[in-house]
């Protein structure tokens, strides 16, 4: 890259293996798809999804559907009193 700052290019290589670690991790993670039983292990990230710019880690877990008082209820910071 020829970094001429030392400072810089140590950051530099410090980022460059901070994302290579992270995205080998996240290629080997797998979860089961099969039963408890009978086990199936599969990818939990494709090599496409770990290299999409738009990609974040962790995946964001789909949020439950609640009311809207429920979902008052369980904003962290809200106090409620039951009456």
């Amino acid at each position: 890259m020829k970094i001429r700052d030392s400072w810089a290019a140590y950051m530099f290589d410090n980022a460059v293996g901070f994302v290579g670690v992270v995205l080998e991790n996240a290629s080997q993670e797998q979860h089961n798809v099969g039963t408890e039983k009978q086990p199936k292990w599969e990818a939990k990230y494709t090599m496409a999804q770990l290299l999409d710019p738009s990609f974040r880690l962790p995946a964001p877990v789909k949020p439950k559907k609640m009311s809207g008082i429920e979902s008052l209820m369980n904003t962290r910071g809200v106090k409620v009193w039951k009456g």
